[in-house]
Order: C-alpha cells, then sequence, then structure tokens
C-alpha cells in the first residue's frame, strides 16, 4: 500500500484516545492499535501482493471495559482504515463456539471458509465498499460520543 494511504489511515486514529503503530514487514504491513488506558488493543495488517484485502486480528477487550462500545470502536476504526487503503473486504477468523462468531456476524461478517489449523474457526468477511457508509456513519457517532 502506498505511502500517502498509510499517512491517511494513521490520521484516522484519535490521538486522544488511542496509541498506534505502524510496522512494516517483508511481505505485510500492521498498524496496532491501543486505548490510552492499555484495556483494548486490536491489529489491522494487509499483505504488500495484494491490496484489496485488510485482516483483523488481535481484538482485545478488558472486562472492565466490556459492553461499553471500545470493541466495536476499535472494528469500526479498523474497517475505516481498510476503507482509506483501498481494500474492498475484511477477513478475520473467529471460533465459532464463542460470542464473538456472532457478534461478527452482528457487524455484517458472513463465513467463507473452515479455518485451516484451529478446530472450531471459521474465516468471516465483509465487504467494505457495500457497507462504506454505514461503517463511516458508525464511526462518526463514536468519535462524537468520546468526546462528550
Amino acid at each position: 500500500m502506498e505511502e500517502e494511504k498509510i499517512k491517511q489511515a494513521l490520521l484516522q486514529i484519535p490521538k486522544e484516545h488511542y496509541i498506534s503503530n505502524y510496522a512494516e514487514g517483508e511481505v505485510s504491513d500492521t498498524i496496532h492499535i491501543m486505548t490510552i488506558n492499555g484495556t483494548a488493543y486490536c491489529r489491522i495488517y494487509w499483505f504488500r501482493d495484494d491490496n484489496t484485502t485488510v485482516y483483523l486480528s488481535e481484538l482485545n477487550v478488558s472486562d472492565i471495559e466490556r459492553e461499553c462500545g471500545v470493541g466495536l470502536t476499535l472494528q469500526v476504526l479498523r474497517e475505516q482504515i481498510g476503507i482509506i487503503m483501498g481494500a474492498n473486504k475484511s477477513c478475520l477468523w473467529v471460533d465459532k463456539t464463542k460470542w464473538m462468531y456472532e457478534w461478527y456476524k452482528r457487524r455484517g461478517y458472513i463465513e467463507y471458509t473452515d479455518h485451516k489449523t484451529e478446530k472450531n474457526a471459521v474465516w468471516m468477511k465483509k465487504d467494505l465498499k457495500k457497507n462504506h457508509e454505514e461503517i463511516k456513519e458508525l464511526l462518526n457517532k463514536k468519535q462524537a460520543n468520546e468526546t462528550n
């Protein structure tokens, strides 16, 4: 992905609420995002030879922050970054026996294949272009709530 898109993506992360880190790898690049107080973090990454897809992993919210919208905010933020980076879809894998599976389904993710090495896990995907306006609206609403 080109440098200007990465800069634009990093600008989406509100510095008053989050710490972020961009790292270049040999075959993929990563942005880690963490709340200022360290109670939640996540990762978005992409492979250099495929600018159509971003991968979302490591969404983790501590028990004290659950059901406060922190996870949703991080999820929407990562999807918005994916759109800025020019991706058409986001992908993630999840254990079908955990509550997160239904949470991702409510967020518009659909199953597309079994995970090859993790038992009970599936890969899910979301069409970012189709859901672009919904993602922008949710992000704007969350950021407005955080400033109030």
